[in-house]
């Protein structure tokens, strides 16, 4: 699973009300590299919500 992937990478945390296993919290970014990561798991994200392919970078 992706989030346990991000959670384990440090990046997330299992969001305390989750209900399906599939929702976490991602930290916030702190330099513009770390930006374009966070940006590309929320574009992940919207993909995997929407059923449309996941973009791989």
């Amino acid at each position: 699973m992706r989030g346990a992937e991000l959670t384990k990478l440090g990046w997330s945390q299992p969001h305390q009300y989750e209900d399906y296993g599939i929702e976490f919290m991602i930290y916030g970014p702190r330099t513009e590299e770390e930006l374009e990561l966070v940006l590309s798991i929320i574009i992940e994200s919207l993909s995997f919500a929407r059923h449309a392919s996941i973009p791989r970078h």
